[in-house]
């Protein structure tokens, strides 16, 4: 074949692989009550991401029609699901099959704005619509797509889809399209739903939903990320179809969350160094650390349960045993508060944004050693650093001694930095991280122990969440066993301006005078305890309160700081 000749087929081969790359099929599968639902399928590649793509009120897949072709060219597998809450749509004047087999648009050609007429007639085919969403979803696991499931939803489907994502924590993420409270007696079901999400949610509100859209944002406490585009459409996802300019953002937002690893693998580790002084009749002392890391493809393994965290710290000891270690730790930030057994039992057995996975073979992450105290300190904010990109470690501290406790002292410092070094140096060996890319997190006491370590490791940063840096039992045991000239590395120390219970800023103001990379960031008016997940997430929710917005602002801020691409 000549060089000509070859060009010719190379061309013809890649233009039929975009035609047929824009292709869809007709499928059919059945709902919970076996009524047979239409979807168009537009495939990439059963391993790429898929989006989900569900209507507004009355219409069909047909809205798709212009809309999913895009979006399959940008690389997503897309199932636009016909909802038995429909008739046909729009645009492209597809009738809606779902809804003909549910006899559904009798009801839509006498509808009444009434609200007895929307319970009794209207509400009940819209929460066997919610049915049929979780059909679809069931499809894609029965046909083998293995990449991450994003929901968009349009509209009355657009609140649905916060629902299909509480009750299924596969929905790796949401595109609402005009999202609101629809429900005529129940003001409250998408902010229930919205609240407890740790998912990237991406919020769309035409030229008059500004302050509706706006709820839904308020609601989303939790979210890894969330993006508001006001547009200069009407309503719901046909704004893609009537306003060019409202793709820009969605790209820019889809490239961002659903290109990257959306999923976290969690690891428990367990170690052995070598120690005298641990146990008289064993020569090493047993450590233990929680690994995060972020995966590419999760599959359909289900996430963790909270209570599975729990039972990591100890595999070895009873569920009861491990209980009353967390029940400690929990207590501890309660003061004088209660918590009912009950809600303690359903936080326990709610799911994680993590999944039991094997340490992977190697890796180019870098890797974050997060310290303060132990791992169940900071389970959220460790899945969404792995989120993020990290390798994410924390190790429990252990005493000196078998059943003796880490005491604050110059020893305990040289203690802690000997358990830790030889964690760091375990993940080195085995290739598992980027050595050039540490950064160290610390809370509490080990900012002193570990600020040594980052300077050994010539880590990239080095934050301090209120850590000993700033208080004056820290600053004693500095001047003592830490670095005695400024140190060559970016420092950030997050405290509040409350300047009671010990604080001393001074050895850290003196090396802001020398290193314009140290910073004191006073932003956030925390309590100690706030800078860690328990009393920033967990305490608020098992209380009944609401969680505090700031902890989130805080955990964004975070990210920014270690995403700047120079420090």
């Amino acid at each position: 074949m000549n060089l000509r000749l070859f060009f010719q087929f190379f061309f013809y081969l890649v233009m039929w692989n975009s035609l047929a790359a824009q292709g869809s099929q007709q499928v059919e599968f059945p709902s919970q009550d076996d009524l047979v639902v239409t979807a168009d399928l537009y495939l990439v590649d059963k391993t790429a991401p898929t989006l989900l793509l569900f209507h507004q009120s009355v219409s069909s897949r047909g809205e798709f029609q212009s809309i999913a072709p895009r979006l399959q060219q940008l690389g997503y597998n897309c199932l636009a699901v016909d909802l038995r809450w429909g008739k046909q749509d729009f645009w492209n004047k597809v009738p809606n099959e779902t809804a003909a087999r549910n006899g559904t648009q009798p009801i839509i050609d006498a509808y009444e704005a009434s609200t007895d007429y929307q319970l009794e007639k209207v509400w009940p085919i819209i929460w066997q619509s919610f049915e049929d969403m979780e059909a679809s979803l069931d499809y894609l696991k029965r046909e083998g797509f293995s990449g991450p499931i994003w929901a968009l939803g349009s509209s009355f489907s657009a609140m649905l889809i916060f629902k299909l994502a509480t009750v299924h924590p596969e929905i790796a993420g949401l595109l609402a399209f005009s999202p609101g409270e629809y429900h005529p007696t129940q003001e409250n079901l998408l902010s229930d739903w919205a609240h407890g999400l740790r998912v990237p949610v991406y919020l769309s509100g035409g030229a008059q939903e500004e302050d509706m859209v706006a709820g839904v944002q308020e609601s989303l406490l939790n979210s890894t990320a969330c993006f508001v585009h006001g547009s200069k459409g009407r309503h719901g996802a046909s704004v893609l179809i009537q306003q060019e300019e409202d793709w820009i953002p969605l790209q820019a937002f889809l490239s961002k969350h659903i290109d990257r690893s959306l999923a976290v693998g969690f690891s428990p580790l367990s170690l052995h160094r070598p120690s005298e002084q641990w146990d008289s009749l064993a020569p090493s002392k047993p450590l233990s650390a929680y690994l995060w890391f972020p995966l590419q493809v999760v599959g359909h393994v289900k996430p963790l349960r909270r209570m599975d965290y729990v039972q990591a710290r100890a595999i070895h000891e009873d569920t009861l045993s491990n209980l009353l270690v967390f029940n400690r730790i929990v207590a501890g930030f309660l003061e004088k508060k209660k918590i009912e057994p009950a809600k303690l039992r359903a936080y326990l057995e709610g799911r994680t944004a993590a999944y039991a996975y094997d340490l992977p073979a190697n890796s180019t992450k870098p890797l974050l050693v997060l310290s303060g105290a132990h791992p169940l300190y900071f389970t959220d904010l460790a899945e969404r650093l792995a989120m993020a990109g990290y390798m994410v470690v924390s190790m429990a501290r252990k005493g000196m001694e078998k059943g003796k406790r880490l005491p604050f002292t110059g020893e305990g410092v040289q203690e802690y930095q000997q358990d830790l070094r030889h964690l760091i140096r375990h993940f080195s060996s085995r290739g598992l991280v980027d050595s050039e890319q540490i950064v160290f997190v610390s809370w509490s006491f080990e900012g002193v122990p570990t600020l040594q370590l980052a300077l050994e490791f010539q880590a990239k940063a080095f934050i301090s969440l209120d850590s000993a840096l700033g208080y004056d039992y820290g600053v004693a045991l500095l001047k003592d066993s830490g670095p005695t000239q400024p140190p060559h590395l970016p420092i950030i120390h997050f405290t509040n301006q409350d300047m009671r219970f010990g604080k001393d800023l001074s050895l850290l103001q003196t090396w802001q005078e020398v290193e314009t990379s140290v910073q004191i960031d006073q932003t956030f008016d925390f309590t100690h305890g706030d800078f860690t997940s328990v009393q920033g997430i967990l305490i608020p929710e098992l209380v009944g309160k609401t969680v505090n917005e700031a902890y989130d602002r805080f955990v964004q801020n975070l990210l920014t700081y270690l995403n700047a691409p120079s420090q």
